[in-house]
């Protein structure tokens, strides 16, 4: 039985928010988010719990993973009341995911060396807190190709450092909400 503890463990991913509904004191919903950051991808999902306990034989009441918004299932089947499903809906339905796979990708990156062949550039750019999104755009991404979509690759770590050079000695224009230039790292392109 899924509950609480295994929760906050981290056995089904691990815990971004844990809500105590305000209609109801027994109920809490809980906010989990798994992620492979291999393969890139990342579910969200809310589990409904009563006293500590699923109320929903183990399974989130509702899955949110990116390409379709979220999906509820049929709360009115849970036996709750108008209010509590007002509630959950309010708390749920708005969600969006974030780029929490980029910050997983980013923590299991290898800085690379001297020696190293075939490295990449990760940018991290740095806007201001208050920004919309700004959680999301101070991600730390890997430098692509013009195409945006293959990851920019070079040969050895004397060449990667020289575009870091000249990207640091020449006029950077701020965009908007941006705080100051990007942040530059050498790492490896396995890990």
């Amino acid at each position: 039985m899924k509950n609480l503890t295994d929760l906050l463990q981290g056995y089904y991913g691990y815990v971004n928010k844990n809500v105590t509904l305000k209609t109801n004191k027994n109920l809490s919903l809980v906010e989990t988010h798994v992620c492979d950051c291999n393969d890139n991808w990342e579910v969200a999902e809310w589990y409904l719990l009563k006293n500590g306990e699923s109320v929903n034989d183990e399974n989130p009441i509702a899955i949110c993973d990116g390409y379709n918004g979220v999906k509820m299932t049929d709360l009115s089947v849970l036996a709750l009341t108008e209010n509590e499903i007002q509630e959950i809906t309010e708390l749920v339905t708005p969600y969006e995911l974030e780029d929490l796979c980029l910050a997983e990708q980013a923590s299991l990156r290898i800085e690379a060396e001297n020696s190293d062949t075939d490295v990449l550039i990760e940018v991290t750019k740095n806007y201001y807190t208050s920004e919309i999104d700004a959680e999301s755009k101070n991600q730390p991404r890997i430098l692509k190709e013009d195409d945006g979509e293959t990851d920019r690759i070079f040969p050895t770590f004397i060449d990667a450092q020289e575009w870091i050079d000249e990207q640091e000695n020449s006029v950077y224009v701020l965009s908007n909400g941006e705080v100051s230039r990007p942040e530059y790292r050498i790492v490896r392109s396995t890990y």
